[in-house]
């Protein structure tokens, strides 16, 4: 039998003996834990990004994307059905013809000739109507106002010669609210001078730059306003969707533009009872149309700008695009 001093001593060798044994699992368990868990993080790293990877992908390519480039917009990227009706309706046509075309509801489109600058004709009204409504919703011109002046006056201000003048004497005396129907459903000269002349050519200008239509221009006392088949469509995009105006007023235009009386071009082979709201341009060899057609399948805006020898023959050119892109839509 062992005594005291020898019992207690053998206890204590084997105490730290299973003491070191212990802690050595200890490590070893805790050491293998430690790598199962960074090879899983590793692994899932490679397969679920953090956010802060993630960011570091996407903002370089944000910073450097160029937006005309990628927009569904381009030409590269058009609808090749709608590519083959412009192309056959314009072929063998003398002249040069801009087109734009989007299905509100679909979103097919095609451009031709998206940025070329064109005489704008009468569409330069559109841009008097969107600044009048501008000014009329931030209560700083009253649609009951009674606007005049002379004709004489009217045709010095805008520099027309009094051979080429429609009207050489007399007056203009009209309500904001009447010049603008004038203006857009008869496309009245006058109505619009008159306008243009209460509203100033130089904030008609502004808001053109303001609402992105950088291409077009008012004009001058000695040069036209000039337009491009994009810029017109943007400015219906934008009424339509209500960009220009607040709900009320953006409804109170687009209504303006289904009394357009001038028929001969968009609308001429579409059904009679189909709502339109267009606003066409002539002068000399420029003849246009721009407009919002509510089809049964879904709105689309069309727009077709021309320079022609022949205005009748390129009244029927837009009339006949016009309906093989109402055919295509409504198929």
């Amino acid at each position: 039998m062992l005594g005291e001093a020898n019992y207690y001593s053998n206890y204590h060798v084997g105490y730290r003996s299973t003491r070191k044994t212990t802690f050595k699992k200890f490590i070893f368990w805790a050491a293998a834990l430690i790598i199962v868990s960074l090879i899983a993080l590793f692994i899932l790293n490679l397969f679920i990004p953090s956010n802060s990877k993630s960011l570091s992908i996407i903002s370089p390519l944000a910073e450097n994307v160029n937006f005309e480039v990628v927009s569904v917009n381009t030409e590269p990227r058009e609808n090749q059905q709608l590519t083959a009706i412009v192309a056959e309706s314009v072929k063998g046509k003398n002249g040069t013809y801009a087109v734009a075309v989007l299905n509100l509801k679909t979103g097919e489109e095609y451009y031709l000739n998206k940025h070329r600058v064109f005489d704008s004709a009468s569409l330069y009204k559109l841009w008097i109507m969107g600044y009048a409504y501008k000014k009329i919703e931030n209560g700083l011109l009253d649609k009951n106002l009674l606007i005049s002046d002379s004709i004489e006056n009217l045709n010095r201000i805008f520099n027309i010669a009094s051979e080429s003048a429609e009207k050489n004497i007399g007056g203009i005396s009209l309500t904001v609210k009447n010049a603008l129907d004038q203006m857009i459903s008869r496309s009245d000269n006058y109505s619009a001078l008159l306008l243009s002349s209460k509203l100033g050519l130089s904030n008609v200008k502004i808001y053109l730059n303001e609402y992105g239509l950088s291409n077009s221009n008012i004009g001058t006392k000695d040069s036209n306003p000039t337009t491009t088949v994009y810029d017109t469509f943007q400015f219906l995009y934008k009424l339509y969707y209500g960009e220009l105006a607040n709900q009320e007023y953006t409804d109170e235009m687009l209504s303006i533009l289904k009394k357009q009386v001038i028929n001969q071009k968009l609308p001429k082979y579409l059904p009679d009872s189909l709502d339109i709201s267009h606003k066409t341009g002539e002068l000399g060899k420029f003849s246009h149309d721009a407009g919002i057609v509510y089809a049964n399948n879904g709105p689309y805006i069309i727009v077709v700008l021309s320079e022609t020898n022949s205005k009748n023959n390129a009244d029927e050119t837009i009339a006949n695009i016009s309906q093989e892109v109402y055919n295509y839509f409504e198929k």
